[in-house]
């Protein structure tokens, strides 16, 4: 699925390594975006494992440039993630996921809040639009954006229990962490 929406995890590989929760509206990946992704996992495990190794990968991408840097597959599945048990990992979801979720939020929040002022101050500035007036759009935008986004999109699910404090991250997510790799099909060497 190269369908993206807000919410997820993208992971770019070639030349501006960089991970980032996109918050863009619905798009597509293109050839050198890794959407990051796991059933078993929630996303704020992952995000935040793949932003840890991220520094090590641009070393790695920054000694091989020529033009433009990146990493391979094998510097994928070198990376190493500490597993806690599911205990650790329920209560760290406690307090990571609604932090996660509200990051989201706020970022949707501002864009909307950015698309209000730049339609609305040329219009108020010419007169063409009276300061109540703008005060009903903006609460009436904002009251309108925010219930639809929070609900299930951002419910994280269930940890199951992880086999093993330490594994390759593309074998400790089941080969779902970086679409299109399949970890079970990767050898452990």
């Amino acid at each position: 699925d190269y369908v993206i929406q807000n919410g997820d995890v993208l992971f770019s590989w070639y030349g501006s390594l960089e991970v980032e929760i996109w918050c863009g509206g619905e798009g597509a990946l293109n050839q050198h975006l890794f959407k990051v992704t796991s059933s078993r996992y929630p996303k704020w495990f992952y995000y935040f494992w793949t932003r840890h190794h991220l520094e090590h990968f641009r070393q790695v991408a920054a000694s091989k440039a020529t033009t433009m840097g990146h990493i391979q597959r094998s510097h994928l599945s070198a990376a190493k993630v500490s597993v806690p048990s599911l205990e650790v990992l329920n209560m760290g979801n406690e307090l990571l996921e609604p932090l996660v979720n509200r990051v989201v939020e706020n970022r949707l929040q501002a864009q909307t809040l950015s698309t209000l002022r730049d339609t609305l101050l040329p219009r108020l500035i010419s007169g063409q639009l009276r300061l109540p007036e703008a005060e009903a759009a903006t609460e009436a935008a904002l009251s309108d954006a925010l219930p639809a986004r929070s609900g299930a999109r951002y419910d994280a699910g269930t940890a199951e229990k992880a086999a093993g404090p330490a594994r390759p991250a593309l074998l400790a997510f089941n080969g779902d962490v970086y679409e299109g790799l399949h970890g079970k099909r990767l050898s452990r060497a």
